[in-house]
């Protein structure tokens, strides 16, 4: 996403492809599976947001999961974790 824009354009943008989508979260088989869509959704969004490319972001995240303890997870978010990989 280019930086220059402002945050109404970007929530724009994120609002259309939620829309655009919405056909294909009917079929997520469960309330569990769209919650746990809904989730993995926010996040590549917020790293979009911040800056980070989410792939990457997430490829880091999976990596380092094993190794981290449970108290550590605010490390793996987007906004704090992309700095190490931007």
């Amino acid at each position: 996403m280019i930086k220059e824009q402002s945050r109404g354009v970007q929530m724009a943008e994120v609002c259309r492809k939620l829309a655009l989508g919405r056909k294909n979260y009917r079929v997520v088989g469960s309330p569990d599976g769209g919650r746990a869509g809904a989730a993995a959704y926010a996040l590549i969004e917020t790293a979009e947001l911040n800056g980070v490319d989410p792939y990457t972001w997430r490829a880091d995240t999976m990596a380092r999961i094993p190794d981290d303890k449970i108290t550590g997870v605010n490390d793996f978010l987007p906004w704090v974790s992309g700095k190490v990989i931007q």
